[in-house]
């Protein structure tokens, strides 16, 4: 292999990274501008439903852009897709319930799960629920493979 093949692979890796971090990044900017308006306007109306529905959604995109490139790796590969089951019922799962806990919690419907209000503050004023939003978008789009036949 030559050395100007090899500085062009390099330098493709480089360009690529460059890519996926300013699509990060400029989400994580767009998305902290969007979410800091929100939070505002619910602060000033009373009305959080927007907010509630808003950040569950918005960091569970951002779970989804970390494990984009796997998607992207495996996309180049031979074989079937497939999902895994086992994965996504014991993580994604109980992370999809504790990410959309405090939005249930601060419901008309929580009194339809009258178990929650024992749970621990913990979930609802903190940022496990947060991490469980970026968790479940993860493991949603890390769950996608494919297998050799």
């Amino acid at each position: 292999m030559k050395l100007s093949d090899t500085f062009s692979k390099a330098f493709k890796n480089w360009l690529k990274y460059l890519v996926y971090a300013i699509i990060v990044f400029v989400y994580i900017f767009f998305y902290a501008m969007i979410n800091s308006h929100v939070s505002t306007l619910a602060k000033q109306t009373g009305n959080s439903r927007l907010f509630l529905i808003l950040e569950p959604i918005g960091n569970s995109i951002f779970g989804l852009l970390i494990g984009f490139e796997h998607l992207v790796n495996q996309k180049k590969k031979e074989g079937k897709w497939i999902f895994n089951i086992p994965c996504f019922v014991l993580l994604g799962i109980p992370s999809l319930f504790f990410s959309v806990f405090t939005s249930i919690y601060y419901s008309n419907i929580s009194s339809l799960f009258p178990f929650m209000y024992r749970f621990p503050q913990i979930i609802t004023f903190s940022y496990f629920y947060v991490l469980c939003q970026f968790l479940f978008g993860y493991v949603l789009i890390t769950n996608f493979s494919k297998r050799n036949n």
